[in-house]
């Protein structure tokens, strides 16, 4: 191979590049202009809260981290007129952060370094643990105002912007304001083709009536149909009680709830998930994330926000990040840390082997601030928290390998409390830091057994 004549030595980078100024390259000399554009701004930078300071400090941490390009400069300056001209509210959730995006629309596609900068200080605050995952929040985001531009009645508009608002005061999350919506968007649908009006306070307990029967015959399930009869009775409970309606149409009707149960795995393939898990040829990752679940309890939410660290004899410490707790949501009262212990001896050796491997994926890792998630991407991007279907296609995997079909960890939790109450006894669950009153529920409700899926013949 013959070189190009043009082709020397960046007495910088030290790679074969075409020489720009000064002995470097033209990527070199981009990164030290920038840099001098980044201290100037750092330099007279004059915010009008300490919160600002606080966010622009975040966007130079994550920028400075990268390679530096023209447009991180030009988005910085954006930043710094902003920052010194509006008091920027608290951010609290990803939600918050799309408002900033769309507001400000700081993003330039005239450079490679493309992406909005607020975006940038949102995946800052979400690797310090402020906000949670922004793809999983985004896509209820979307899905809420998708939901909500669907509705055909304004008269129908105006008492769901009043009920959201009520969602909202009351602290409920967003994913419970999206159910409402969806099955209010059901039933305004359903107005339309069998009623001459669709707006939500023609109803009649006679109608409501009707309506429940069409979804009986639509197969819907028991569970299903107390569902949207449980929401639309709080709803219109709520229109009764500010003066939307006279009366409650569904007041009277009697929707029979289904009897619970825990459905969970077989004993076989339990045996079938304890011998993969024991298996030194088994994957590493694979094998502890089963752990975690089926013998320690933790919930996918725990598992995507956990950090680790590591004992002084190798095992694994698990900072867990307690999920905010919503009105109605069952709490979560596990203790912040959870110190994986030496016995058996099987437990231990997947402890050491998870760790070996998690070391050298998290060099690959590209890290913009000082975090140790427990499950590392597998593309060797940014070591932020996964997003829970990341997790679930995970475990899917592994179960996969592990007893032949794909297993959910709502399926996988519910036999860890299925094997810890064999004997009446939900002790063994409150020690894992579950709630006494959902422990409970393992002792008296009816249990299913669930196998693989059978495929139609």
């Amino acid at each position: 191979m013959i070189m190009n004549k043009a082709m020397k030595s960046c007495d910088q980078c030290a790679r074969q590049h075409r020489i720009f100024h000064r002995g470097r390259c033209l990527r070199c000399h981009e990164q030290e202009l920038v840099a001098d554009r980044l201290v100037r701004v750092e330099t007279n930078f004059l915010p009008a809260s300490r919160y600002n300071k606080y966010l622009m400090d975040l966007f130079l941490v994550y920028i400075r981290k990268l390679k530096l390009r023209a447009g991180y400069a030009c988005q910085a300056e954006s930043l710094k007129v902003i920052f010194e001209q509006e008091k920027i509210k608290f951010v609290g959730t990803w939600q918050d952060i799309y408002i900033l995006s769309e507001k400000y629309q700081i993003w330039d596609t005239n450079y490679r370094a493309t992406g909005c900068a607020f975006k940038k200080i949102g995946r800052m605050l979400q690797g310090l643990g402020v906000i949670g995952h922004s793809e999983e929040e985004g896509r209820n985001l979307k899905q809420f105002e998708k939901n909500l531009q669907l509705f055909r009645s304004a008269q129908n508009l105006v008492w769901i912007d009043s009920f959201i608002g009520m969602l909202k005061k009351s602290n409920r999350s967003l994913r419970t304001q999206i159910i409402y919506l969806q099955y209010l968007k059901h039933l305004e649908a359903w107005l339309s083709r069998n009623q001459p009006t669709y707006e939500f306070k023609s109803i009649t307990e006679k109608i409501a009536a009707r309506y429940f029967n069409d979804l009986k015959s639509d197969f819907r399930s028991q569970n299903h149909i107390y569902s949207i009869f449980r929401n639309f009775h709080k709803f219109y409970r709520w229109g009764e009680r500010g003066n939307y309606i006279d009366k409650n149409p569904f007041e009277g009707l009697n929707i029979s709830r289904p009897i619970p149960k825990k459905r969970h795995l077989s004993e076989e393939d339990v045996k079938k998930l304890f011998r993969f898990v024991k298996d030194k040829r088994s994957d590493p990752e694979q094998a502890l994330i089963i752990v975690l679940i089926l013998v320690f309890g933790m919930t996918k939410e725990d598992l995507v926000h956990a950090q680790l660290s590591f004992l002084q004899d190798g095992r694994l410490r698990i900072l867990i990040r307690k999920k905010k707790k919503t009105v109605g949501g069952k709490g979560i009262s596990r203790g912040h840390v959870l110190e994986l212990p030496m016995i058996p001896q099987w437990i231990f050796e997947l402890q050491l082997s998870y760790a070996k491997w998690w070391k050298k994926r998290l060099e690959s890792v590209h890290q913009i601030y000082d975090r140790k998630p427990l499950l590392l991407p597998h593309n060797n991007l940014y070591a932020v928290s996964l997003d829970s279907t990341v997790l679930e296609r995970r475990l899917k995997k592994a179960t996969m390998e592990a007893i032949g079909w794909s297993v959910s960890s709502r399926l996988l939790r519910n036999t860890c409390g299925v094997i810890n109450t064999r004997s009446n006894d939900a002790s063994a669950l409150t020690k894992l830091g579950w709630s006494s009153k959902y422990s409970f529920d393992y002792v008296w409700l009816q249990r299913e057994i669930v196998g693989p899926p059978q495929l139609d013949k």
